[in-house]
C-alpha cells in the first residue's frame, strides 16, 4: 500500500495540515520541521499526486468556479489564475456566471452537486449561506471560498485584504489634504464594499482630524455605480474626492464628471479599486489600489487541491493590496461658495 499524507505526519510526529504546508511551499513551518517532514517523505517514498487526491472515485475530473459577475475584468484575471493552477494537475475548470443573482448562484450549486464536480470555488454574490456551504462539504463536494468570511472557520478561504485596501485609499486622499471625500459603491449587501468602507473609516479615526466621509451607495448589482456616480456629481456640495468601491464604478465617476464639465482631477480626486486594465487606458488614468488577482485564483485554487488532500487543513491566505498612483489624483483645491477652485 502507498503512504498516505496521514502516514507521513505520524512518522514526523507533526499534524497533517503541517505536512500539507509543507509540501505547498507554507512558509509558516519553521526550518526544522520542514526539514524533518521532507526527510520522511523522502524515507517512505510518499508521492504526491494532487489529481488524483482531488478526484476520488466517482467524481469528475472538473472543478466548478462560481462567480457572481463575469462582466467585471477582475473575475477574469481571478479565473485566469485558478485555471493555469489546476491545468498543471489535469484538472478542468467549468465557469459559472452567477450575473449578480443569489437565485442563478444557488442554481450553480445545484447542478455543480448533482454532476459529481470534484470541488468547487466560490465568489459569492452576498454573504454565503453557512448551512449550504457546509452540506456541500458534507457530501464530499471540496470548496474554497474567495472571500474574507471569519465565521467560517472550517472552510478554506483565499482573499485579498479589503480592510487594508479601503485604508490605503483613504490614507492617500488624507495625504492630498481632502477632507470633504465620498465613498462611491455597489450594494453595501457586498462584503468587500462593507469592508473597503470600514477599512477607510478606521484610516479616518487614527488620524484624528475632521473629515466630512459621505456614501453614496448603488443599490441595483446590475447598475456598476451609474447612480451612485451621478449623485455625487449632482450633489450641491460636491466632494473634493472620492474612494470608488471599483474601478467600474471609478470609470462611472469619472464620465459623470467629464459630462458635467469638471476638470480633472483638479475639480474632483477620484480613487478607484482592482487596477483592472481599464484603469491604465481612461483619459485620466486612474489612481487605484491594486488587487493580486491572478494570484489570488491560483491560491484559491491550490487551496482546492490541499483541501482534496486533507478535508481538515482548512486555511486562510489574505493578500495584500497596494496603491498604485496615476493622474486622477492630486491635492485638494480650497473652496469658495461651496465650489471647489482651481
Amino acid at each position: 500500500m502507498k503512504p498516505s499524507l496521514i502516514d507521513v505526519a505520524a512518522r514526523a510526529g507533526v499534524s497533517k495540515s503541517t505536512v500539507s504546508n509543507v509540501l505547498q511551499g507554507r512558509q509558516s513551518v519553521s526550518p526544522e520541521i520542514r526539514e524533518r517532514v521532507q526527510r520522511t517523505i523522502e524515507e517512505l517514498g510518499y508521492v504526491r499526486n494532487e489529481s488524483a487526491r482531488l478526484l476520488r472515485a466517482g467524481h469528475s475530473r472538473t472543478v466548478g468556479l462560481v462567480v457572481h459577475d463575469t462582466a467585471n475584468p477582475y473575475f477574469t484575471d481571478v479565473a485566469r489564475g485558478i485555471q493555469e493552477e489546476l491545468s498543471r494537475h489535469g484538472l478542468l475548470v467549468m465557469l459559472c456566471n452567477a450575473d449578480s443573482n443569489p437565485v442563478q448562484e444557488s442554481a450553480y450549486l445545484d447542478a455543480l452537486e448533482q454532476m459529481r464536480f470534484r470541488g468547487v470555488i466560490l465568489a459569492p454574490v452576498l454573504d454565503p449561506s453557512h448551512e449550504r456551504i457546509r452540506a456541500l462539504r458534507d457530501r464530499g463536494t471540496s470548496i474554497v471560498l474567495i472571500e474574507r468570511d471569519s465565521a467560517l472557520r472550517d472552510i478554506s478561504t483565499a482573499a485579498c485584504d479589503d480592510v487594508a485596501g479601503g485604508s490605503i485609499a483613504m490614507r492617500h486622499l488624507l495625504d492630498l489634504g481632502h477632507r470633504d471625500i465620498g465613498y462611491v459603491t455597489g450594494p453595501l449587501q457586498l462584503k468587500p464594499y462593507r469592508d473597503r468602507l470600514a477599512g477607510a473609516e478606521a484610516e479616518i479615526a487614527s488620524r484624528g482630524v475632521e473629515v466630512r466621509l459621505r456614501v453614496f451607495e448603488s443599490e441595483r448589482f446590475e447598475d456598476d455605480g451609474r447612480s451612485a456616480a451621478m449623485s455625487v456629481i449632482a450633489a450641491e456640495e460636491r466632494p473634493t474626492a472620492v474612494f470608488c468601491g471599483n474601478d467600474l464604478i471609478a470609470v462611472n465617476v469619472q464620465r459623470a464628471a467629464t459630462g458635467a464639465e469638471l476638470r480633472l482631477p483638479d475639480q474632483l480626486s477620484i480613487v478607484g479599486y482592482d487596477d483592472i486594465t481599464l484603469a491604465d487606458q481612461v483619459a485620466a488614468s486612474l489612481t487605484t489600489v491594486r488587487q493580486p488577482r491572478h494570484a489570488l485564483g491560483v491560491e484559491a485554487a491550490r487551496l482546492l487541491l490541499a483541501d482534496a488532500a486533507d478535508p481538515t487543513s482548512n486555511q486562510t491566505v489574505l493578500l495584500a493590496p497596494e496603491l498604485v498612483r496615476r493622474s486622477s489624483t492630486s491635492t485638494a483645491a480650497p473652496r469658495l461658495g461651496g465650489e471647489v477652485v482651481s
